[in-house]
């Protein structure tokens, strides 16, 4: 049978069982126009949200936090809670605490491969593995820093030493002696565990 004009416009031919009753044939109808009508409705794509602050993920707290407009990081504004982060407990106990470690058993008393010391804190050069002897001390020594402006000497309060500081983080590595070899006569006697080898 024929049915009435489609919205589009169109005839819908629609094909029943012979003998249906007419209300049966009505309801037909009715349900094929709608089921039409509703097939080309459009259905909308959903589209991505933009993240928010709420939906975006947070990290942990660590350096990253303390840097400038200018780029360079401000060590100088770290918490103990960023330093115990961003250090291992032993880095923490040697670098802020100004602990010192047992002689003999560390990482870099007798390393004798050619390379770079920086600070385990912040990657600042330090000392070259070729001005660099054996003091028999125990600690691995150096004669002369890397740059002049890799470590900063700073008197005790007493006196007695002159303590020996990464100049970018402040972070304490050591002391200097004058009993070390020439041309410096000096011994930078640090820690392993405040510094990490780079080899070349």
């Amino acid at each position: 049978m024929t049915g009435a004009g489609h919205p589009s416009g169109q005839t819908m031919r629609i094909v029943t069982c012979n003998g249906a009753p007419p209300m049966m044939k009505h309801l037909t109808i009715a349900m094929l126009g709608l089921a039409t009508i509703t097939g080309c409705e459009h259905v909308a794509t959903p589209t991505a949200k933009e993240p928010t602050a709420a939906t975006q993920p947070t990290e942990a707290v660590d350096a990253v936090e303390a840097v400038g407009v200018t780029g360079a990081t401000d060590y100088k504004s770290f918490t103990d809670a960023q330093w115990k982060q961003r250090l291992t407990p032993g880095q923490y106990y040697i670098l802020r605490q100004e602990g010192t470690e047992p002689p003999f058993r560390n990482a870099y008393h007798d390393n004798k491969i050619t390379g770079d010391y920086h600070c385990a804190a912040d990657d600042t050069l330090l000392f070259h593995s070729t001005e660099k002897y054996d003091s028999h001390t125990g600690w691995p020594s150096f004669w002369q820093p890397a740059t002049a402006k890799s470590v900063k000497d700073v008197p005790d309060a007493d006196g007695s030493r002159v303590e020996v500081e990464c100049a970018t983080c402040h972070g304490h590595l050591g002391h200097v002696f004058t009993d070390g070899p020439q041309p410096t006569g000096l011994r930078y006697c640090m820690n392993s565990g405040a510094m990490k080898f780079v080899p070349k």
